[in-house]
Formats: structure tokens, sequence, C-alpha cells
């Protein structure tokens, strides 16, 4: 399946989220939600819901208090790799990422619109016209980036391989996610 540049942008957001294992561990649904919110306090988010669904998505962050993830994405993955997207998500959120990000692209959107049927201002339809703009892409690099810092420090600070959560996750999306570890992770 050939993936749109809309499609390649949401699979790079989401990478740090997935992972994949043979054999997916048997995680308690009490024990997912107690580890989110664990992390939600740790990292000084305020409220913040955690919603599953079957999603192409694997996880994200969404408005201001929502991250969602793809139930068998969060099955899949073991517990290093879960916390690392966790938390990478939990920072999208205490910075206000998703709402950041979707201003930047109305921006964008209201600079070079040359019709008014493009005016349409749904979140999907800015990042399928322009998520390869230089200063969106740029923004996403600058929010990803730190995301992932975040996310592997925290892995390392409990005596865990973030690289090996990287590469689990790596390897569930199929797609390469590594920015800002790359010197971490070489």
């Amino acid at each position: 399946m050939r993936l749109t540049p809309f499609r390649w942008i949401w699979v790079l957001c989401l990478l740090p989220l997935a992972s994949s294992c043979s054999t997916p561990p048997q995680r308690d649904f009490a024990d997912t939600l107690s580890m989110f919110e664990e992390l939600r306090q740790q990292y000084d988010v305020p409220y913040s819901r955690m919603g599953f669904q079957k999603s192409p998505l694997f996880a994200f962050a969404k408005g201001k208090t929502q991250i969602v993830i793809d139930e068998a994405f969060s099955e899949g993955l073991s517990d290093a790799a879960l916390r690392y997207v966790f938390v990478h998500e939990l920072v999208h959120l205490k910075y206000d990422d998703p709402r950041r990000g979707y201003d930047l692209l109305k921006r964008i959107h209201q600079t070079n619109a040359k019709d008014t049927e493009l005016m349409n201002n749904a979140f999907m339809t800015l990042l399928g016209a322009y998520g390869q703009d230089p200063e969106f892409k740029g923004f996403l690099d600058q929010v990803e980036t730190r995301a992932n810092h975040y996310a592997a420090q925290h892995l390392i600070d409990r005596g865990e391989n973030p690289c090996k959560a990287i590469a689990e996750i790596e390897q569930y999306t199929g797609a390469r996610f590594r920015f800002g570890t790359e010197d971490l992770c070489k």
C-alpha cells in the first residue's frame, strides 16, 4: 500500500508509539490504566483521557486532554515500549503540541489558500494539504524530538534501554522514527 504524504506524516508522528513482539504480553487493562495515570501525574499533565480504538495511526495526542491508542498496538508492546509511547504522547499534551500544530496549519493555510473551497479547517484536511510545508515539518521535528527525549530519558532513569523500545516500536510500525535519538541509538 502506497502512503500519501499526509499518512507518512502521521505514521512518523506515531511511530514511537508502536512496537511489535512475537508474543504479545498479556497486560491487564487495569494495569495499563494504572501505568498511564502514574505517568500522567509524574509528567504533571493535568486531566487527560486515554481512549482505545481500532486505528491505523497506532497512537496520537488529540486536543488538550486526549490520547488515543490502537487496542492491538497497546496490547502488543512490552511494558518499556508502552511507557515510551505514553510518555511521548503525554509530553505532547503537556506542551500543547496538538493545538499549536493545528494553529500553525491554519496559519499556513490562510497564507497559501487561493480559493474559498479550500477553506475547510478540519485538521486532517489541512495536514493533507500542508503536511510537507517546511515550516510545519520543522515544527514536527521540534516537537517529536522533544517528546522522544523525554520518553528516552524516562526509560534511562528506570534502568531500561530506550533504544530497545524504539526498535520494538519501529518493528511494529514498519517505519523509522528516531527524531532526536539518532546519537543515542547508533
